[in-house]
């Protein structure tokens, strides 16, 4: 025995077979931990599959949901209580041990210490133990993760099972679904075709037909509480509530029963209980019954979205009042197109010899502004221009919260129609609307068979029975916005002695004043107060243009203008179920109120045609509509130009008729060569699309033009807006002294480029970010980062930077200017960088939950590569961000071919953007997004069906 301070302790020495013991148990122990970690995943794993080969079934499986959940719960439970129990087991004997090795270990340092006079410090837990635990906490969360994943897709099952028996239903139904989520409805009757057309809505789009309604009804707020209650004032404000009130009131029996038959179903459908949308469950909210407003509300939605004049408007006025701009100087921005240079989408010959309205017809409006009306213009200058004192708010900054939330991002399309002169078959219409892409898309795509009456593939938007675009057996149609000016701004002289109250003709009128309450999630009502003319025009500044000691202003739109019987609904009845030809589409259409529209046509006869649809206003001579005028009965409406003075044409010499959102009608139209004022986007698209289908008609001898060509032609992406900066690039090489050494590489390359900004494109990368910066010359002026979008102003940073045309912006050089902005542009991309792929993605957004943390919005939002760009026919119009993200785009591209030569079946061929469900744990959530970011396209008439549902009255 050794003596020591603290008593005696024995003499021991090392026990290595102790330590051999100890090791070998550490071995045996971790062994069999990493045999039960790698069962427990691949258990998981095999669940997993399971449950999620059964969210995409294969046949008629909806039945055998529950049995296959109920199965997969049970394989993770029986899993998880053996996986665990062993676990808990080796887990507590390998702590006990190390708790054992710890003691010992330490007895033997200390021994050690004592015998030598060192000290020693406590050892520390061994690897293999920190390894124990970190995997077994793993495998519990993941156990956690993944059993709360099967818990979310057993409560809201993709696959949701439609009633085997309805309430309303006069016969018996038919729905299958085909393996691209698509439903095809057979019906009896006409009445249990659009029930059938509401329960495939309800049960892929519920929560986006919640949405939509409500936007337009305002009651937004209702959802999504106080975030939502600006929206809902627009709304109020500008009356889109009380004109669907009006639009009700005044349908006919006939399209009220149908719009009654799309009600019923959407009520059937709630009536049995569903399980609602995960968004439904997030917000802790649940849907309302639906009434026919409902419907009428999205659709005036749709015309306010399309009617973006408002916004120009109020963009000019913004530049008088708060930028100091000049009449003149907003011209120069602007400057007046030249419709001699650009291509439009109707030709005189288009129209000669009985193939359209009279030419030489009375002006509607002047297509310059006359001295007086100039003067006045002039007279706000500066009027709204800040004073450095005011709060960072909208009526401070000059921002417009209305124009900002209804108008936002770019709306563009293409439509054309071949004739069958030049397929060898039928004719062939193509047509690619292009809206504010989002998650899931705003298009809906359906197959709707009545018997023994009509038979439609139609694009619809969920929350509306009719289709917007499609074909039937007898005719195809397509639509692009006509971006014709309906909407005009008014200047109210306010009675001096009197804010209550407003002048007209010297005389004084009081307001019309209406109180309506916005009901608010979890809080009280909100009320709001309306302004109205006596002729019942909405006072805007109440909410937004808020102008300081500007006068108030208000609108005139056909829209919510109560002396105008919206009967649109009417018209889409009719084109939906009674068209078979031209003189039917025409007479269908004349009941069109908005928005305003251009429709391509043709027919299983072979006639294709063009119109364009709604209603115009007649404005006075020397009122061009684009300013905000004197309320004063000088610039008030003449009624609207009569239907068959519209453009259209039928059948033209050329054989194919073409739109993109560009001009309309040419020099010689109207009589005095002047213009329905508009804001008509840049002619780039037109242009490219009238070359190919002319090289196209050109070589049909040849080859016929194929459907194939059609869709070749929706996904070109050939920059002619590149062509027309050409020159500068040009006058760049030969400075090279303003350039860097990337940037004098990248001129040299762009010179010899052929101007396809396709998916890949390093040159399309290059030019766009150099685009980008370059735009912002005229920021300072306009306040608009990227003003060469806007409409015709692209014709000014031409001449800028190719001409002699002076701007301010340039700093005095601008091809100095111009340098230094091909110089910035590599800050956002280098050589490397792929358009479309590395930055440039598409980008569909949901409606509320994209602005959620990351870990939940990835559930709902999706993104894709994508080429083309703003003035590209492959429509792709990069946000000025560090990604150059695109947030709209084609949602939707059709091609519709009729019979004829040797080709004696129909041909259907479309593409929706995302899917055709909403439902963001189906297959049919995301399964067309790759196929559509790779130009694909897929046939309802040859799709395998995939889920059958067969319905029967309930008496």
């Amino acid at each position: 025995m050794e003596t020591h301070k603290g008593g005696t302790l024995p003499k021991r020495s090392c026990d290595h077979s102790r330590t051999c013991s100890k090791t070998s148990h550490s071995c045996v122990c971790d062994s069999v931990l990493a045999v039960l970690v790698l069962l427990q995943l691949v258990l998981l794993a095999v669940g997993l599959a399971y449950v999620l080969y059964v969210t995409a079934p294969v046949g008629d499986v909806c039945t055998w949901w529950p049995w296959a959940v109920a199965i997969s719960c049970l394989i993770f439970l029986l899993d998880a209580l053996a996986t665990s129990a062993l676990l808990s087991g080796l887990v507590c004997a390998r702590v006990k041990r190390a708790k054992y090795d710890y003691y010992v270990e330490m007895e033997e340092r200390v021994m050690n210490s004592v015998q030598d006079g060192s000290s020693s410090a406590a050892p520390k837990p061994s690897m293999s133990t920190c390894c124990c635990w970190i995997l077994g906490i793993f495998v519990v969360l993941l156990f956690v993760v993944i059993v709360a994943l099967v818990v979310v897709v057993a409560l809201y099952n993709p696959t949701t099972v439609l009633p085997t028996q309805l309430p309303g239903l006069y016969e018996a139904l038919d729905i299958k679904y085909d393996v691209n989520g698509v439903p095809h409805i057979t019906a009896q009757n006409v009445h249990d075709a659009f029930m059938g057309v509401a329960l495939v809505h309800c049960r892929d789009r519920l929560w986006q037909m919640d949405m939509s309604r409500r936007l337009g009804l305002g009651s937004l707020s209702e959802l999504l509480g106080s975030t939502a209650l600006r929206a809902d004032m627009s709304i109020h404000i500008l009356g889109l509530n009380r004109a669907v009130e009006r639009t009700v009131a005044a349908l006919d029996d006939t399209t009220r029963m149908v719009m009654q038959a799309y009600v019923d179903g959407v009520n059937a459908y709630l009536a049995t209980n569903p399980t609602l949308p995960l968004e439904y469950t997030v917000l802790g909210v649940t849907p309302r019954q639906w009434e026919i407003g409902d419907l009428i509300a999205w659709f005036k939605v749709i015309d306010m979205y399309m009617s973006h004049d408002l916004r120009r408007t109020q963009m000019f006025y913004d530049f008088l009042t708060v930028y100091g701009l000049s009449y003149e100087r907003i011209m120069t921005l602007l400057p007046p197109v030249d419709r001699s240079a650009v291509p439009t989408a109707i030709l005189l010959e288009d129209m000669a010899n009985g193939h359209g309205p009279a030419l030489g017809r009375v002006c509607p409006a002047s297509e310059t502004d006359p001295p007086a009306m100039i003067d006045f213009i002039n007279s706000f200058i500066g009027q709204a221009a800040p004073t450095g004192d005011e709060e960072d708010d909208d009526s401070s900054s000059g921002k417009y919260f209305f124009s900002e939330f209804f108008f936002g991002g770019v709306k563009a399309s293409n439509n054309w129609v071949v004739s069958g002169e030049f397929t060898g078959a039928g004719p062939i219409l193509a047509n690619d609307p292009h809206l504010t892409l989002s998650s899931p898309s705003v298009w809906y795509q359906l197959h709707l068979t009545i018997e023994d009456e009509q038979e439609i593939y139609g694009v619809t938007f969920p929350g509306y029975p009719f289709a917007l675009l499609g074909k039937t057996n007898k005719f195809s149609w397509g639509v692009t916005n006509a971006g014709v000016d309906v909407q005009d701004l008014y200047l109210i002289d306010l009675d001096p002695s009197d804010s209550s109250r407003y002048m007209k003709h010297g005389v004084s009128y009081p307001f019309k004043v209406i109180t309506e309450q916005i009901a608010v999630k979890d809080s009280s009502s909100y009320p709001v107060t309306v302004r109205l003319t006596q002729d019942d025009m909405p006072i805007l500044t109440d909410m937004y243009m808020p102008i300081r000691n500007g006068p108030p202003i208000a609108l005139k739109w056909a829209c919510i203008d109560p002396s105008v019987t919206d009967t649109t609904p009417k018209g889409l009845y009719h084109l939906n179920l009674d068209v078979d030809d031209w003189a039917s589409f025409k007479d269908a259409m004349s009941y069109s109120i908005g928005p305003v529209l251009n429709f391509v046509f043709a027919s299983n006869t072979g006639d294709i045609g063009y119109h364009l649809v709604g209603r115009v206003p007649q404005r006075p001579l020397g009122f061009t509509g684009g300013w905000p005028v004197p309320y004063n009965g000088s610039y008030d409406w003449n009624g609207f130009i009569e239907f068959n003075d519209l453009p259209w044409t039928l059948n033209p010499p050329r054989g194919w008729i073409a739109n993109a959102n560009s001009m309309i009608t040419p020099i010689g139209y109207e009589a005095e060569g002047c213009l329905m004022p508009g804001g008509w986007d840049a002619h780039f698209r037109q242009q490219r699309m009238d070359d190919v289908l002319a090289e196209l008609v050109a070589n049909a001898n040849q080859h016929p033009v194929s459907v194939y060509d059609m869709q070749t032609l929706q996904m070109d992406a050939v920059a002619y807006r590149f062509n027309s900066l050409y020159p500068l690039f040009e006058t760049l090489h030969q400075h090279p002294e303003l350039l860097s050494d990337d940037s004098q590489e990248w001129v040299q390359r762009l010179l010899f480029w052929d101007s396809d900004s396709g998916i890949g494109s390093h040159e399309a990368a290059i030019f766009n970010s150099f685009l980008l910066e370059l735009l912002r010359v005229d920021k300072a002026e306009t306040g608009q980062d990227q003003w060469g979008n806007w409409f015709n102003a692209w014709m000014h940073i031409v001449n800028v930077f190719t001409g002699d045309e002076y701007d301010p912006g340039c700093g005095g050089d601008c091809l100095a200017y111009a340098a230094q902005a091909f110089n910035n542009a590599f800050i956002r991309v280098n050589s490397s960088t792929e358009w479309g792929v590395d930055v440039h993605k598409a980008y569909f957004l949901h409606s509320v939950m994209s602005s959620a943390p990351d870990m939940v919005s990835c559930m709902f939002n999706r993104n894709a590569e994508d080429g083309g760009d703003c003035a590209t026919i492959q429509s792709g119009c990069p946000a000025d961000s560090a990604d150059f993200r695109c947030v709209s785009g084609p949602g939707m591209r059709c091609v519709f071919e009729f019979p004829g030569g040797d080709h004696f079946e129909n041909t259907i061929s479309w593409m929706n953007s995302v899917g055709n469900s909403g439902n963001p744990l189906s297959w049919h959530y995301d399964d067309l997004l790759g196929p559509w970011s790779d130009g694909g396209f897929t046939d309802p008439t040859t799709a395998a069906i995939e889920t059958v549902f067969h319905i029967e009255p309930e008496y």
